[in-house]
């Protein structure tokens, strides 16, 4: 599934960037998603709780993953990005519970 505004003259995009609501638009695609977007084996490990300035904050459930999740989060980044069409994620910041 990807997000519904790739196309310029989108009147969904139209509105979405005249009132500033890209950001929490893109925040709540990601969040509805996540079981679409994420790898099974991540989805109770990791939880998408932000968007702000294209920086996303996952939640890490499971601590002992958060060495591996660091090494993965580049490809973590460009798998999102690659399910977002014109919005990209710039950074993915971690934080535990």
């Amino acid at each position: 599934m990807k997000n519904n505004f790739k196309n310029v003259n989108n009147p969904l995009k139209a509105i979405l960037t005249k009132y500033h609501l890209v950001e929490p638009y893109t925040e709540n695609f990601i969040i509805k998603n996540w079981s679409d977007i994420i790898d099974k084996a991540l989805f109770d490990v990791i939880k998408p709780v932000s968007l702000k300035h294209k920086i996303l904050e996952l939640k890490i459930i499971n601590f002992s993953w958060k060495t591996e999740l660091e090494n993965r989060r580049e490809t973590l980044c460009e798998k999102i990005n690659h399910k977002l069409d014109n919005y990209e994620i710039q950074e993915i910041k971690f934080i535990s519970e």
